[in-house]
């Protein structure tokens, strides 16, 4: 048996090696300038938020404190914008000073309590823009 392998591979020839097509990388010198790397998001935050019902001009100096997406916060700044969610995800501006009840960081407005889809006290998560 062994003799007739060996007979074999002297008679047969011997299988074609593949070739390899060549592999499509740019030259060494070519810079990835074009392409541009998204930063990832910044982490959520998480915090008590309730909800006000108030009209008139908040402490920012912004129209009426109910019209869009607008909360009021002690740790943000004027104008500041976040992406806040709970049920659902919206982005609000900063608009009055408060909450003055202990341990809670944001006061929302309707809108943005319906759009969010929080009760009367709920937790949110939230980061800055």
């Amino acid at each position: 048996m062994a003799i007739l392998a060996t007979l074999a591979a002297l008679i047969l020839p011997a299988p074609p090696v593949p070739v390899l097509p060549p592999t499509l990388e740019p030259p060494s010198h070519y810079k990835l300038k074009h392409k541009r790397h998204r930063k990832p998001a910044p982490p959520m935050h998480t915090a008590l938020a309730s909800y006000y019902s108030d009209h008139g001009t908040g402490a920012c100096g912004v129209g009426d404190v109910q019209s869009g997406y607008r909360f009021a916060s002690l740790i943000l700044r004027c104008g500041q914008r976040i992406r806040i969610c709970h049920a659902r995800c919206v982005t609000a501006v900063m608009s009055d000073h408060g909450p003055y009840v202990g341990g809670r960081t944001f006061d929302l407005n309707v809108a943005l309590r319906d759009a969010t889809g929080c009760s009367d006290l709920c937790w949110v998560r939230w980061r800055t823009l």
